[in-house]
C-alpha cells in the first residue's frame, strides 16, 4: 500500500488482506518469529547447507515479514512490527564462517525492515550491517574481485560472487 501510494498509484486496502491472512498464518503472534511456510520453521536452507548455516542464526523471515507489514500499512508501533523488530534486534548482522550467521538475504530485508522503522532501531542495525559488509569486501589492488564479496552465505552455492555482490550492494 505505502510504496504504490509513494509511486502515486490508488492502491485499494482490500489488496493486501491475503497477504496480511498470510503474515498472520506464519507468524508466532507471541514472539514475531515468521516462518517460511508455517509457524516457528524458521528460514528456508537447502539440507545440504543446514548444517554450516543453521536456521536459528537468521531472521530472514521475520524481516521479511515486518517489512511486508510495513508496506501493507502498519507502523513502527503495530505490535507485530514491534516485535519483529525487536528479535531482529537480536540477532544483528555479523559476519562469521565458524557460527554460520552470515545470512545476506536475512541482513538486505533486515536493513530495509529497521530503515522503515527508523530511529534508534535503524542507527544500531544500519551500524552493524555496515561492519560486517565494508569490512569483508573485497579490497586489494591486484584482485580482480576488488569491491565484490565472497559467497559465504546460505545462498552462495546457487548464485555466487554475483549474487553475493548484488544483494549486498542493494543492502
Amino acid at each position: 500500500m505505502e510504496v504504490g501510494r509513494t509511486a502515486g498509484l490508488d492502491v485499494d486496502p482490500e489488496a493486501f488482506v491475503g497477504a496480511k491472512a498470510w503474515l498472520d498464518k506464519v507468524t508466532e503472534p507471541e514472539y514475531g518469529r515468521a516462518g517460511y511456510t508455517a509457524r516457528g520453521n524458521g528460514p528456508s536452507r537447502y539440507q545440504e547447507v543446514m548444517d554450516r548455516f543453521p536456521a536459528d542464526r537468521s531472521e530472514s523471515m521475520t524481516a521479511l515479514a515486518v517489512l511486508t507489514r510495513m508496506h501493507c500499512g502498519a507502523d513502527r508501533n503495530d505490535p507485530m512490527v514491534k516485535k519483529g523488530l525487536d528479535l531482529l534486534s537480536r540477532v544483528p548482522p555479523a559476519w562469521s564462517a565458524r557460527d554460520g550467521s552470515t545470512d545476506f538475504y536475512y541482513w538486505h530485508f533486515g536493513t530495509m525492515a529497521a530503515f522503515h522503522a527508523g530511529g534508534e532501531r535503524w542507527t544500531s542495525w544500519n551500524s552493524a550491517v555496515k561492519k560486517a559488509l565494508v569490512g569483508n569486501q573485497k579490497k586489494g589492488p591486484e584482485d580482480d574481485a576488488r569491491g565484490s564479496w565472497d559467497p559465504a552465505d546460505p545462498w552462495a552455492s546457487e548464485g555466487g560472487r554475483i549474487y553475493s555482490t548484488a544483494i549486498n550492494t542493494l543492502t
